[in-house]
């Protein structure tokens, strides 16, 4: 009788341990579990996702095991495996795509795979490069208005940070908290090749950007938006189409300094402080062509009529 009940208790033992560990977050991404000891012969054992600069866990990566099956990771970063996978691929949003082989079985070794964060800048580029669609002038009101019918503090935030201060769209969601220094950002990488850059925020909008990090209490080295680039270009695109307006956020960039040369700030101010380019030919690309009308009206206020 006492060998009947320990053979039980041998047998049980590791089958409650594993369900409670899948019980542990029960809103996390995990495998169901209809039977725990099903559960022992069908999980060998388990992965983890991770961000390959701060080794910190993915939450929500979408794993493929064997080009067929599709899980997600909980909120530790962790998938389930089954015995004989032979290859498991991660992505998540903002991060590149991972594949790697399984020489061993996974029982014997733990599956880790680091992804490579995305730089957005690098896929403006690349949308943009090709472009030849003429350059878009906004007039303020049309900025102020697509700025005031975003929802949310974060998302108007990107969008001043765009209109009012000049900064590419990959900068703004790269900044990290360590990045914000009063009225100062630093760019970490403005441009591939090119050292850390400093631009200048309005007071009112680097006080809203300072308490939006300690409300969200941020640590230093994490980013202040963990947004991708299709998200903040359907977002723009978005709030353009209410106004009747076909718009992206480099569009809000360009805005920046077209508001900047009507209002009188010297052209040198704006490449360097604003736009921070080096050469001045590439600033006057982005002011656009100037109307007839309105080189009289400089002529009026500059000389009278």
């Amino acid at each position: 009788m006492k060998q009947i009940i320990y053979l039980t208790f041998l047998v049980l033992t590791p089958s409650l341990a594993l369900f409670a560990c899948n019980s542990k977050h029960p809103s996390d991404h995990s495998v169901a579990v209809a039977s725990p000891a099903l559960t022992i012969h069908a999980v060998a054992s388990v992965g983890t996702v991770i961000d390959a600069q701060t080794n910190r866990p993915i939450k929500g990566a979408i794993v493929t095991i064997d080009s067929s099956e599709v899980t997600l990771t909980n909120i530790d970063g962790v998938f389930a495996i089954k015995p004989s996978v032979k290859k498991i691929a991660a992505r998540a949003c903002s991060y590149s795509r991972e594949e790697m082989g399984i020489a061993s079985s996974p029982s014997q070794a733990a599956v880790e795979i680091k992804l490579q964060p995305i730089r957005p800048k690098a896929l403006y580029l690349t949308v943009y490069g090709v472009s030849h669609r003429p350059r878009r002038i906004l007039d303020k009101e049309t900025v102020d208005e697509i700025i005031f019918n975003s929802r949310s503090v974060r998302d108007r935030l990107i969008l001043e940070l765009q209109a009012r201060c000049g900064l590419r769209i990959g900068e703004v969601l790269n900044l990290r908290a360590s990045d914000v220094s009063g009225r100062k950002l630093i760019i970490q990488e403005p441009k591939p090749g090119r050292d850390a850059e400093i631009a200048f925020m309005p007071e009112h909008i680097a006080a809203r950007l300072a308490e939006y990090i300690n409300s969200k209490q941020l640590s230093a080295d994490d980013r202040v938006f963990p947004l991708c680039y299709t998200t903040m270009r359907n977002l723009v695109s978005g709030l353009g189409k209410k106004l009747d307006v076909k718009i992206s956020p480099h569009d809000l960039r360009r805005h920046s300094a077209t508001y900047a040369s009507r209002n009188g700030v010297p052209l040198e101010i704006i490449s360097k402080v604003i736009l921070r380019h080096q050469d001045l030919k590439t600033t006057q690309v982005y002011l656009g062509k100037i109307s007839d009308t309105e080189a009289i009206r400089w002529m009026d206020i500059l000389h009278g009529k």
